[in-house]
């Protein structure tokens, strides 16, 4: 029963693929930006402080603002056109993340307008992990198996012509970094927010099926940002309403939480998003999300394990962050930003990296709820700001 069943998933995976490049004609994406013969470290010497810092953000995009009205108005922040367009141009953002819904075409065009304005490429991230995320922002394509789906079967060639198949669709609306694989051991029957993203309740399984999937995207051409780091598998609460509490001690994280993250440095993912959870085994101090924490961070992700790719937070929107800090608050080793003058709301949760005149201990401007996610947020002597954004403006341009 379980052979059979195996052989109808390989069948259904291989029409969808052969439906795929049927359905969708070759899309001319954008034009590169004017800089070819340029390089990172080129650019970097003409570029202004306040551009390096605004390479630091992603903001929210939506291509299609008729068909997300509701989404749009719902949300404290703008993500329209015009407004990114701004961001893009006078603030030197980064990237953008888009959201909602949209079709191929529609997500291209607005990708190649924002990319030909920028200064410098653009970093265009989306959720399109495979199963119901992919079919919600583009519900003209035909469906993929979910994670749990695909982590049920023992070939794992599949699963990675899966990664390369998404990656290629990728591609052709524009999006070089894919916020996926999910690399949350799904063991928890009450969490409502993981589920079928997960590929199972096996940390090793779970670690395998995401390495397959993370090289078929890797070699389409497409950076693959694993989540939700250190682990939101084994939550009962939703990090977008509230802070999860995971309780369990180290030993315990070694062997499940962190387990498929630590096979996926291994095997060179590029990117890894953190998410707003409260660990006292990782950070003790009360009630800080797992993504504002040096511990976390700067001893775990980056010396502790060795990660020497991008390190991106989850949406920092979410109650989980907003409830312990003000809109536009972070901290740095126990330090209040500057206040950015003229700074449109998305972009005050700026690191206090000495900026001219900033002065320690000022208050951030008050505002709209932050609606960026943020590439790397700790600046030290260890590693300054020109080494950060050289680090995201080789994987954009990549």
């Amino acid at each position: 029963m379980i052979y059979k069943k195996h052989i109808i998933i390989i069948l259904c995976i291989t029409v969808l693929i052969i439906t795929i490049h049927r359905t969708l004609p070759p899309i001319t994406l954008f034009t590169t930006p004017a800089t070819p013969t340029v390089s990172s470290k080129q650019l970097l010497n003409n570029f202004t402080l306040d551009q390096k810092i605004g390479q630091l953000f992603m903001v929210s995009a939506i291509s299609n603002e008729k068909l997300n009205k509701k989404l749009m108005q719902k949300k404290p922040y703008r993500m329209d056109k015009n407004y990114v367009t701004e961001l893009i141009k006078k603030y030197h953002i980064g990237g953008i993340i888009y959201k909602g819904v949209s079709s191929p075409e529609q997500q291209a065009e607005l990708t190649a307008y924002y990319q030909n304005i920028s200064a410098t490429p653009l970093l265009v991230g989306q959720d399109l992990e495979p199963g119901r995320l992919i079919s919600a922002r583009f519900p003209t394509l035909p469906s993929f198996p979910s994670a749990m789906e695909l982590g049920s079967i023992e070939d794992e060639q599949i699963i990675y012509n899966i990664g390369k198949e998404i990656g290629t669709f990728c591609k052709k609306v524009g999006v070089n970094i894919n916020f996926a694989p999910v690399a949350d051991v799904n063991n928890n029957e009450h969490n409502t927010v993981i589920g079928d993203r997960s590929f199972g309740e096996n940390p090793n399984q779970v670690a395998q099926k995401a390495t397959a999937f993370m090289r078929g995207l890797q070699d389409a051409g497409v950076l693959s940002c694993t989540k939700h780091f250190p682990g939101h598998g084994d939550t009962s609460v939703d990090s977008h309403y509230a802070l999860p509490h995971i309780p369990h001690d180290r030993k315990r994280l070694d062997d499940v939480e962190l387990y498929p993250f630590k096979k996926l440095i291994k095997n060179n993912i590029n990117a890894i998003m953190t998410t707003h959870l409260y660990v006292p085994a990782l950070e003790p101090k009360k009630d800080t999300p797992t993504s504002l924490s040096y511990n976390v961070i700067t001893n775990l992700l980056r010396n502790e394990l060795e990660f020497k790719g991008l390190i991106i937070t989850d949406a920092l929107d979410g109650q989980a962050v907003r409830a312990t800090n003000r809109p536009g608050k972070t901290r740095l080793e126990g330090r209040r930003p500057p206040r950015p003058s003229g700074v449109p709301g998305q972009l005050r949760l700026v690191p206090p990296i000495c900026r001219p005149g900033a002065r320690r201990g000022s208050r951030p401007e008050d505002g709209h709820g932050s609606h960026h996610r943020t590439v790397v947020r700790r600046h030290s002597a260890a590693e300054p700001v020109d080494h950060r954004w050289l680090r995201i403006l080789s994987r954009a341009n990549g």
